[in-house]
């Protein structure tokens, strides 16, 4: 079988029959990495071939980023509006947004928003799945908490298993300084109910990363 009926094979198959066909033998994958061959996959998969590609990468490479844009999943953005009169949080920045497992929402900790904060809200993000809007709530986590963390911002904060929220570091004064490197966790309180959380001080070993 000449070369070109070959090609002419490959170019029946869809690219990942091409991808194995090539681990068969050193013949199948230097047909493989002909160029013709994926200037023509190109031509079949994604349209007519521009002729300004000519020169500027592999007809391979630019197939492999072809493919992968249109593997990549569609997403729309969509303003999300919280129910009018509840607590919500004031404009800030520097603060830490993480998702809570799950996918039911988020929490809310810090930041620098007319003064450096240390506050706790939570948006709960259940109803948007139904066409709702989600819900803030402000989460009272002093109550039976012990030790109230510093005021911060530009900290980090990272959900940890089903219940537990780890926050690392932040500065406490403008300017970027009053630099922290302490380790302040939020968990559920004991005795309350599950949005009610609490902080408290794990005790770290090891080296300590610095502030």
């Amino acid at each position: 079988m000449s070369a070109e009926l070959k090609t002419a094979c490959l170019l029946k198959m869809s690219s990942t029959q091409v991808a194995s066909f090539a681990l068969v033998s050193k013949e199948c994958a230097g047909l493989v990495a002909e160029e013709s061959l994926w200037r023509g996959l190109l031509a079949r998969d994604f349209g007519v071939v521009a002729c300004n590609y000519e020169g500027k990468m592999s007809w391979r490479a630019e197939y492999r980023r072809k493919h992968m844009v249109r593997e990549l999943n569609v997403v729309q953005w969509e303003r999300l509006m919280p129910i009018s009169g509840q607590t919500r949080p004031c404009p800030r920045e520097g603060h830490t947004f993480a998702a809570a497992p799950g996918g039911t929402g988020a929490i809310v900790f810090g930041g620098w928003g007319g003064a450096i904060r240390n506050d706790v809200l939570r948006l709960d993000c259940a109803a948007i799945a139904e066409g709702g809007n989600p819900t803030w709530k402000a989460v009272d986590a002093k109550r039976g908490a012990g030790s109230i963390p510093h005021v911060r911002y530009g900290h980090s904060l990272t959900a940890c298993g089903s219940d537990l929220f780890v926050a690392f570091g932040g500065m406490t004064s403008g300017g970027y300084r009053g630099v922290l490197g302490d380790v302040v966790a939020l968990r559920p309180r004991e005795g309350g109910a599950a949005d009610e959380l609490q902080f408290f001080t794990p005790s770290c070993t090891g080296p300590s990363p610095k502030p």
